[in-house]
């Protein structure tokens, strides 16, 4: 029965798309979207995509710009964990959910948030680059969405797509799974080309990008021993065979190094890391192709 609900519901969810009867976001981003611990779940969305994730810092670092809108910032994590890069830089992160931009707030105190519906609002003040990181992929009108960002863009633009790079489809294909609460968008090379045209942007790129190389890194396991109590640290040093001084070690941004995931006494698992098992399959998207958007005006 429960499948059956679930095939039901994914069925309407396809049919009132089609009639436009769905014209909001899902109700999963709007209250924050999770019930649990909802800093860690995005922390762990974020670093999940690890490769792509130096890429855009490799880009921001050579990019000249001094303000940035970042649309889905979540809790503010890209500011958090790039902080030399935007510390100096005038930062906007808007969201559709006041619960993650109340966690934002503490991780970067000196930028300014917004609770909105990015393609319905009014934002007076244009911006010098704007990122949207696995947003687009849950738009309900990726046409409108992308358009908007070149329009408030006055030079740069940086937009990445967890779901892939499909050049065969001449239409965006749209499904909005009602049981989920959430639109998942395949997008169109061919569309997203003819926006740059009817905008006359020739300065852009379509590229191909893997979210990891492997499964886990030492970031990850420094990342887990940060947000750990002081019980749950015991267990982790008894686990790895690793002493304080080593985890004093064990970087916990950016880094891919896995030298000490490698020498643990024990091997590290995703469930270990808190991670979803998921990350140990070969088909998680850990290992697919992503796109990733850029343009300048």
């Amino acid at each position: 029965m429960k499948d059956f609900n679930a095939i039901f519901k994914t069925y309407s969810g396809k049919t009132r798309t089609k009639l436009g009867l769905k014209t909001e976001f899902g109700s999963k981003f709007i209250h924050g979207g999770y019930t649990g611990n909802l800093a860690l779940y995005y922390e762990k969305m974020l670093f999940s995509k690890l490769l792509s994730l130096k890429k855009l810092n490799g880009y921001l670092n050579s990019t000249k710009f001094s303000s940035v809108l970042e649309i889905g910032c979540s809790t503010g994590l890209l500011p958090k964990y790039m902080h030399e890069t935007f510390k100096s830089k005038k930062y906007t992160g808007m969201d559709l959910s006041e619960k993650s931009l109340e966690i934002a707030k503490e991780n970067f105190k000196q930028g300014q948030f917004i609770q909105g519906d990015f393609i319905k609002s009014n934002l007076k003040n244009s911006f010098d680059l704007i990122i949207a990181l696995d947003v687009i992929d849950h738009v309900y009108d990726p046409d409108a969405f992308l358009e908007k960002i070149i329009q408030k863009s006055n030079k740069f633009g940086y937009v990445r797509s967890y779901r892939g790079y499909f050049e065969d489809l001449t239409d965006h294909k749209i499904e909005y799974r009602d049981y989920e609460g959430i639109y998942y968008n395949n997008l169109s090379i061919k569309k997203i080309k003819n926006i740059f045209k009817k905008y006359n942007i020739k300065n852009f790129q379509l590229m191909k990008e893997k979210g990891r190389d492997r499964y886990f890194y030492d970031s990850d396991l420094g990342r887990k021993w940060k947000r750990s109590s002081d019980k749950e640290r015991i267990k982790m040093l008894e686990f790895t065979g690793f002493t304080d001084e080593d985890f004093k070690k064990i970087p916990a941004g950016l880094e891919m190094s896995y030298e000490f995931i490698e020498k643990s006494k024990n091997k590290i698992t995703a469930e270990f890391l808190d991670l979803n098992v998921k990350y140990e399959k070969k088909e998680h998207h850990i290992q697919s192709e992503q796109l990733i958007i850029t343009f300048e005006k």
